[in-house]
């Protein structure tokens, strides 16, 4: 069930007392209605959670299915979303051939941006270790 400002009863009063738990509390207190100050801190959770699908939740003030399952993953009623292995791809590899358009539009756009940033002053020396064994970071240089 979707809930949503101007709602009253036992489902708000749940929805508050949740928000309170994961420290959202509503500057009204708790209640059974679902008014701009409940609505205000459902938008400050939707703000710092996901949803199952490891997306940012959509900051509408509104508690459907992918808001219920944040806030239960923070009260501890359900399991905190991993993130699946995955195999990076080789970015330096060369694709199968139905790729080699994109293959080459990519070669062509490092290789000017590499040239935008080796002019002098387009560098600036990073903390030691940061940025790999150069210790070097390109800053905006792009004019």
């Amino acid at each position: 069930m979707l809930l949503k400002r101007g709602m009253i009863g036992p489902d708000i009063g749940t929805l508050v007392d949740d928000l309170i738990k994961v420290g959202f509390a509503p500057n009204s207190g708790p209640g059974n209605n679902f008014n701009a100050d409940v609505e205000k801190a459902v938008r400050a959770f939707q703000s710092t959670h996901i949803g199952p699908n490891l997306i940012p939740l959509v900051i509408d003030g509104k508690v459907g299915p992918l808001t219920r399952f944040a806030l239960d993953v923070a009260l501890g009623k359900l399991p905190t979303p991993s993130v699946p292995s995955q195999t990076l791809p080789n970015v330096n590899a060369k694709p199968a051939a139905s790729s080699q358009a994109g293959w080459n539009a990519l070669q062509t756009a490092k290789q000017e941006l590499a040239t935008l940033f080796r002019r002098p002053g387009c560098e600036k020396v990073a903390p030691a270790g940061q940025f790999g064994a150069g210790g070097r970071v390109p800053v905006t240089c792009l004019s």
